[in-house]
């Protein structure tokens, strides 16, 4: 019996994980002009302070999950 109970718990974690992971790549996909316009600032700004490099590097992998998810032939419609 507490076997089924953690299959089925496992399940339902790992459902709630795909459905947040669905939301923030269509979030991702949807608002990839903000994810730019942010990525444009911190590289503007960037050399009179280096605490937006962090912040610059962590945009940049966004950018390119959006590229990878969002791409032509990559749309994924549930």
């Amino acid at each position: 019996m507490i076997l089924h109970k953690t299959v089925h718990m496992d399940r339902a974690e790992i459902s709630t994980r795909f459905h947040h992971a669905l939301h923030r790549r269509r979030w991702l996909c949807t608002n990839q002009k903000l994810v730019r316009t942010f990525i444009s600032y911190c590289t503007l700004h960037n050399s009179q302070s280096h605490r937006l490099t962090a912040a610059l590097m962590e945009l940049l992998l966004l950018q390119m999950e959006v590229q990878q998810d969002c791409g032509p032939s990559k749309l994924f419609v549930s």
